[in-house]
């Protein structure tokens, strides 16, 4: 009973029902509300635990890609702590050799404004032969062109002389051959005339054979001439 709670007396001796009645409902729902209010805490205490058990597993999970990333980064950091002392040992070495190379580039250095004069002078020189050669070439043009306009003038002569030469030896063979027409026109009056010899000739031996041989004369004795 609920402090300050009182109920009415009845006629009849004892409390009054209705005020019971009412009491038990005020009290009913009073202790439906606190159970619907505890089961709303329980659903959720355990959506509370479930989430949290979910966001364990996802912590775990994340916990164990933390550590693979954790382990993969402590060998990444072992392997640049070692490229990072083979550099620190490279880059003493090259500050050594850096050292030598300034020493040498020390000693070197009145050499190189040695070169440097010489470099100099030898582009002088190379621009006068540059020009030179330039001059060089203009000058070969020139004799060139000129050489060349020479052998086309001899080429024109020596083409006019053989014009004159080929027009000569036309008229050459034109006059031989009309000789050697009138040679071969006395070859046939000579072979003409040959072939009458030889039917005198035959008719001379034919004579000769024919004529009657006569006894020799004797010779007068020497005392007998006078």
């Amino acid at each position: 009973m609920n402090e300050g709670l009182q109920f009415r007396t009845s006629a009849f001796g004892g409390f009054n029902k209705q005020d019971v009645m009412a009491y038990l409902e005020k009290s009913a729902r009073e202790h439906s509300g606190k159970i619907a209010e505890l089961q709303k805490e329980l659903a959720e205490l355990r959506q509370a635990r479930t989430e949290a058990e979910d966001a364990g597993e996802t912590m775990k999970s994340r916990l164990a890609v933390l550590e693979a990333e954790n382990q993969r980064l402590a060998a990444d950091l072992a392997q640049r702590e070692a490229a990072l002392a083979q550099a620190l040992e490279r880059g003493e070495a090259q500050a050594a050799e850096l050292t030598v190379l300034k020493e040498e580039a020390e000693t070197l250095r009145p050499a190189a404004a040695s070169y440097e004069s010489i470099k100099s002078r030898t582009a002088s020189i190379e621009l006068e032969a540059h020009g030179r050669a330039q001059a060089i070439e203009q000058e070969g043009r020139i004799r060139a062109k000129k050489a060349q306009e020479q052998v086309l003038d001899w080429f024109d002569k020596m083409q006019a002389a053989y014009l004159r030469l080929r027009t000569d030896i036309d008229a050459t063979l034109h006059h031989a051959a009309r000789e050697m027409e009138r040679a071969g026109q006395s070859l046939v009056d000579l072979d003409t005339a040959l072939g009458g010899h030889d039917k005198t000739l035959a008719e001379l031996r034919q004579a000769a054979e024919h004529l009657e041989p006569q006894a020799p004369q004797p010779l007068p004795l020497e005392g007998e001439q006078g």
